[in-house]
C-alpha cells in the first residue's frame, strides 16, 4: 500500500477488507485488447471488482444496475487523492466517482501499463505483490472470456470468478 500517497484510500480499503466487504465478491469486468480496440485505449488490460451485487450467485443484471450508481451513499465515495503514482502494471486503483470523488471499494487492477489512459483519473493506492501470475491469467487468458468479449476487448467474465477473501497482514 502507498499509505503516504493516498492515506484515505488505503485506510478505507483496509478497513473494508478486514470487515469482509470483498469476501465472495466476483470480478465483474475484464478489459483486454480486443479485435476492435483502438491503438491507445485498447492496450489497457485490467480487471474490476467491488460491486456488492456480485456476491449474489449469477445475478448479472444487478451487476449492471449497481455499476451505474456512483452516488456517495451507494458506493462510499470519498474525496479524490492525487497519489501521483502512475498506473504501471499490477497497480491497484480506486474507480472514479462523480464530482471529484473516488470509490475505494471499487477496485481496478491493471496488468499492463495503463498510465496513458488512467493517470490523474483514478487513485493508485497499492500494488499487487503476490499473485501477479494469477491476475495476468485472469485478464489475459481467453479461456475466461466469452466469444463476444474476446472480440470487443471488454465484458463480464464467462464464468463467475470469486475473491474468497482478502487478508491484510
Amino acid at each position: 500500500f502507498f499509505e503516504t500517497a493516498a492515506p484515505k484510500h488505503v485506510d478505507t480499503f483496509i478497513t473494508r477488507a478486514k470487515e469482509g466487504h470483498f469476501d465472495k465478491m466476483a470480478i465483474d469486468q475484464i478489459r483486454r485488447a480486443g479485435d476492435s480496440a483502438s491503438p491507445i485505449t485498447g492496450a489497457v488490460e485490467e480487471m474490476h471488482f467491488g460491486l456488492v451485487a456480485t456476491k449474489e450467485e449469477q445475478d448479472r443484471a444487478k451487476w449492471e444496475e449497481e455499476r451505474g450508481k456512483l452516488d456517495d451513499k451507494t458506493v462510499g465515495a470519498i474525496e479524490f487523492e492525487d497519489s501521483r503514482i502512475s498506473h504501471f502494471p499490477m497497480m491497484v486503483a480506486a474507480a472514479s466517482g462523480k464530482d471529484g470523488k473516488s470509490i475505494p471499494t471499487r477496485i481496478w487492477i491493471n496488468v499492463s501499463d495503463a498510465s496513458a489512459e488512467h493517470d490523474g483519473k483514478r487513485v493508485v493506492f497499492g500494488k499487487v505483490i503476490a499473485g501477479q501470475d494469477v491476475a495476468r491469467k485472469l485478464v489475459l487468458d481467453p479461456v475466461f472470456s466469452r466469444e463476444d468479449e474476446r472480440s470487443s476487448g471488454r465484458g463480464t467474465p464467462r464464468d463467475t470468478i470469486r475473491i474468497q477473501s482478502i487478508t491484510i497482514e
